[in-house]
């Protein structure tokens, strides 16, 4: 994390790269996607902080990763969330079984 926010046009730019090596998956970390401001209030945070998974040909080939504790000041409370392909989560809940417990 940067704490950068890509523009849609470099989104863009980067989506008609990644179209060549259709192989490689996307790792959108979009914790911050609600702490984009702007003086101009006609402009959403969807405008601010554009997601690479909306891009076309992208979303089968991207895993979103965000949570609750920063845009809803929910310090501590550690609650995120993965949005990608069923596939891709499945896989992704397997590997998170195996790393954490509650013992």
């Amino acid at each position: 994390p940067n704490g950068g926010v890509y523009s849609k046009q470099a989104l863009e730019g980067l989506c008609e790269v990644l179209r060549d090596f259709p192989h490689v998956y996307v790792l959108a970390d979009e914790i911050y996607d609600q702490l984009v401001y702007s003086d101009d209030e006609t402009v959403t945070a969807a405008q601010l902080c554009p997601s690479i998974a909306a891009e076309p040909d992208m979303w089968q080939r991207t895993l979103t990763v965000n949570g609750f504790s920063k845009a809803y000041a929910m310090t501590g409370f550690r609650l995120g969330y993965l949005a990608a392909p069923q596939a891709l989560a499945r896989a992704c809940t397997t590997l998170q079984s195996q790393f954490t417990s509650c013992a």
